[in-house]
């Protein structure tokens, strides 16, 4: 069964990797967001091995970032997200900052999760 999961992992990695390669941070204002999540803890898992997340991310504004002398595109954002299995929820709440230099994309954010 670990076997599984991490070819599963892998693979997603790899896809992931190959989708973003493509991006560019031009968000339209609104990126919604769905997927599994696998918890690590034995806490999470007691709970069910695999929850749904959904979420949302906004645009609040564009920005620039300076790093060793060189300016980079960047935007803040907020966002919300949603995760749940057998009756336990939380909802992390994000202000984040995401930028690109090249083709590598970083994005940090701060925020508080919400426990049900």
């Amino acid at each position: 069964m670990k076997h599984k999961r991490m070819l599963l992992a892998c693979g997603m990695l790899a896809l992931g990797a190959a989708l973003a390669s493509a991006q560019q941070i031009k968000p339209m204002g609104l990126s919604l967001k769905g997927g599994l999540f696998w918890p690590g803890s034995s806490a999470g898992r007691d709970a069910g091995s695999m929850w749904f997340i959904g979420g949302a991310e906004m645009k609040i504004k564009d920005a620039s970032l300076e790093t060793s002398g060189a300016t980079s595109a960047s935007v803040i954002t907020v966002s919300m997200d949603y995760y749940t299995k057998s009756g336990y929820t939380n909802t992390p709440v994000l202000l984040n900052m995401a930028t690109h230099r090249n083709e590598l994309y970083y994005s940090v954010g701060l925020g508080v999760g919400f426990n049900k």
